[in-house]
């Protein structure tokens, strides 16, 4: 299983305190490794077992917001390489790789907000996949109101297509993040539609393994990559070795969750 960082466990630790399930293995190991957030956890546990007890009361004035403050405080380093996605109230931090599974024209929509959002923020955005999901994506960020065309003339919005091999890909998308970089950008948002059966693309298994690097690649880069999945029209292998297999995220419903399908590259 994936270790975690600090901002990680702690998306963790607020879900299992909503939801009243045990944590995670490697949320465990975590804590045990990381004094900070092994000592925050800890205090934390104590204030949620008092709470939870009938004969305490309410809780002191301004207790919640100090709370806040001090679990703000021990994570301000950590968000300071935490972006936020633009798909509802999300963040991510840089290096990011996730899957966004959508069934509907609006949930289509939702992801392609993630790119409207980087170019308001003066991101360098990657459009990336076969010609008619890029000139969809296209068609949606003018709908948001984007100057598409604005965009492209500074090099805030680039489109790429396919390539006949992973290798072609990758290098194609390295190139075009570097020259990004390159040309002052600090955040780099890449939206993919990947060519699943489409010709002029790798076969599958080939595509699968381009998709286990490139979790590997955007870790080097200060970037964000979310690979679309259209769930009514790949099949179960695919999804489940590309979509779930190779991405450490996964956006649904417009809510980002640690994905503990994701398995490392070393075993692809």
């Amino acid at each position: 299983m994936a270790s975690l960082n600090c901002s990680e466990v702690w998306y963790r630790i607020s879900e299992a305190i909503d939801s009243g399930l045990p944590l995670a293995p490697n949320t465990r190991e975590h804590l045990a490794r990381c004094t900070r957030c092994g000592s925050v956890a800890s205090g934390l546990k104590d204030v949620v077992k008092l709470l939870a007890g009938s004969t305490l009361g309410e809780p002191p004035a301004g207790f919640s917001e100090r709370m806040s403050c001090r679990i703000a405080g021990h994570l301000s380093a950590e968000w300071e390489g935490m972006v936020r996605l633009g798909i509802g109230t999300t963040y991510a931090p840089l290096g990011s790789h996730m899957a966004h599974f959508w069934d509907s024209d609006a949930q289509f929509r939702k992801g392609v907000e993630f790119l409207a959002y980087g170019l308001d923020a003066g991101n360098a955005c990657f459009v990336f996949g076969y010609d008619e999901a890029n000139m969809r994506v296209l068609e949606v960020l003018r709908s948001f109101g984007c100057d598409v065309a604005a965009a492209a003339s500074k090099g805030n919005l680039i489109v790429i297509g396919g390539g006949p091999t992973a290798n072609d890909m990758l290098g194609e998308i390295g190139s075009q993040f570097r020259a990004a970089m390159g040309r002052g950008a600090e955040t780099l948002r890449l939206l993919g539609n990947i060519g699943w059966g489409v010709k002029g693309w790798p076969p599958e298994d080939e595509i699968l393994d381009f998709e286990a690097q490139v979790t590997q690649a955007a870790r080097q880069f200060p970037s964000i990559v979310v690979c679309m999945y259209d769930v009514r029209n790949i099949s179960g292998r695919v999804l489940f070795r590309g979509g779930l297999g190779t991405h450490p995220y996964c956006i649904y419903g417009g809510d980002l969750h640690t994905n503990p399908a994701y398995v490392p590259i070393r075993v692809h």
